[in-house]
């Protein structure tokens, strides 16, 4: 598969030139491995300084020998931030007729575009250096040079290098799971900062609010904060993301952690408060204490407010249902009155 990234020649004026893509240095390196001469030598030094001033030093590669295939690995190094590292594949001649390695190589590709997109440094590095390191063992299985290899030999080095693919792609979702976690926790904790620091500020103003309903709302986004991270640091429960998304979404469904936690939090102080849900509870200053502790309660379980809520629903349906029926409707005749039936 032909690589897809392009690169730009040199050139010391400001007029730019050609885009240079990675076959043509494929083709240059092939050209100089069979003439060997000045010409072609030149050629390829130059085409070799365009390409990497535009994608970076070549850091790792490998160049098939019979055919005009090979893989390189390189490094933009940038001031002040991680260094860029990027694939490069050029393989059609050398496994058109080994589809089992073009299979594998193309899942060199996905995976090596992934880890360029997800990963940050310095686990993104550890990771594209081994799916490269693959991807070169893959190309040399049908490289002139490998051609005395046995054919079972050639089998057990597939078997050796899916398994190293699948160990690669196994580190990096578990890396991928990890740094979307510290994501979504950056959201969620800035979020219920946000919503405290809200609530607060309402409260403090001498605003509606009275300290019930901002204990409810602050302590039902603590209990849905504390509640994930108890969730991460526990490897039996899990708790997966989709870390592919990006970060954006990711702070951002962090952010409604919270907020679903204050939801919930003041909707079941509602719910008791008002008696719509009933409790035996006195009037002792203590009640602000259980209020507090069920408003974390219902942040940190969903389900426990999801139960107060149907228990609300089915008071406050009964409540109607009683209102809307005809009181002689609910009459029943005595035991010993005649009813009348139509035609009597």
């Amino acid at each position: 598969m032909p690589e897809i990234s392009m690169s730009r020649t040199g050139s010391s004026d400001s007029v730019p030139q050609a885009w240079l893509p990675f076959e043509e240095l494929v083709d240059a390196h092939w050209n100089w491995q069979q003439t060997r001469d000045e010409a072609s030598e030149a050629a390829y030094r130059a085409k070799l300084a365009a390409f990497e001033e535009e994608c970076g030093e070549i850091v790792d590669s490998y160049w098939s020998t019979s055919v005009p295939s090979a893989v390189a690995l390189t490094e933009r190094r940038r001031r002040g931030r991680s260094s860029e590292l990027r694939f490069h594949r050029v393989s059609d001649w050398a496994t058109k007729n080994e589809p089992e390695i073009a299979t594998l190589l193309h899942k060199c590709d996905e995976l090596t575009i992934k880890i360029a997109r997800i990963l940050r440094s310095p686990t993104r590095d550890i990771v594209m250096r081994l799916v490269v390191s693959s991807a070169t063992h893959l190309l040399s299985l049908v490289d002139g040079r490998a051609e005395h290899r046995r054919h079972d030999d050639k089998d057990n080095a597939l078997k050796h290098e899916r398994q190293q693919l699948e160990e690669a792609e196994r580190y990096y979702d578990e890396v991928g799971q990890r740094q979307a976690q510290l994501v979504y926790l950056r959201g969620m904790i800035g979020g219920g900062f946000v919503i405290a620091l809200l609530a607060l500020a309402v409260w403090g103003i001498g605003a509606f609010m009275s300290q019930r309903i901002v204990l409810a709302i602050v302590l039902g986004a603590a209990g849905a904060v504390l509640s994930v991270m108890s969730r991460m640091t526990d490897q039996k429960q899990g708790f997966e993301l989709d870390y592919e998304l990006g970060r954006g979404p990711l702070v951002v469904f962090g952010i409604f952690r919270p907020l679903l936690g204050a939801a919930f939090g003041l909707v079941l102080y509602a719910a008791i408060a008002s008696g719509i849900v009933r409790l035996q509870l006195n009037d002792s200053g203590t009640n602000t204490y259980f209020y507090a502790l069920l408003s974390f309660a219902a942040g940190w379980s969903e389900r426990l407010a999801k139960d107060v809520l149907d228990a609300a629903d089915t008071t406050v349906g009964a409540a109607i249902k009683a209102k809307d029926t005809p009181a002689s409707a609910l009459a029943k005749p005595s035991p010993g009155e005649a009813v009348a039936r139509p035609g009597s």
